[in-house]
């Protein structure tokens, strides 16, 4: 896809939802845009937040940062009546994510993904100034979507939004 059919078609409606339904959060896909995965691609991340103008948190979708998706093969633990349950590290790097401007990462069940992911951003964290600097931004965002609902007991100053369609027609 060509960069003009990317903004002109793809970006116009996203510029719509963010201009006129204000979201909080948005979930990444899975597919590829113009040769890159979208899920955790700086491109598409910046397009949204500096172009469109969104201010909410970004995640993945469940599952999208793992390589076995990126690269087509499915890892399967012996024990396992499903390939829901990995054994064998084979994750993008959750530094990566962050460094792309995802937020969040969605979680699943891996008996190995929780401790390597913490201890890789910790690892990380001490190590790189960018790294703090990622990680700070993402709980900025995520906590001021928190706040804004008023998900820290306060009440929330959000007013709900309807949807004309008259508008739009």
């Amino acid at each position: 896809m060509d960069e003009q059919t990317l903004h002109d078609v793809y970006l116009r409606a996203w510029a719509l939802i963010v201009r006129e339904s204000a979201p909080e959060l948005v979930m990444t896909s899975y597919n590829r845009v113009q040769g890159e995965w979208a899920f955790a691609h700086p491109k598409f991340i910046n397009l949204l937040r500096n172009q469109l103008g969104f201010d909410g948190s970004i995640m993945t979708d469940w599952f999208a940062s793992w390589e076995g998706i990126t690269s087509g093969r499915i890892l399967f633990d012996s024990g396992a009546s499903s390939p829901f349950f990995f054994t064998a590290p084979g994750f993008m790097s959750s530094n990566s994510l962050y460094a792309a401007g995802v937020d969040m990462e969605m979680p699943f069940c891996s008996k190995n993904r929780d401790a390597v992911s913490e201890a890789q951003l910790c690892s990380d964290a001490q190590d790189s100034c960018e790294t703090k600097q990622y990680l700070d931004a993402a709980v900025t965002r995520i906590l001021r979507s928190k706040s804004r609902y008023g998900l820290f007991g306060q009440s929330s100053n959000l007013s709900r939004t309807t949807w004309d369609n008259e508008k739009f027609d």
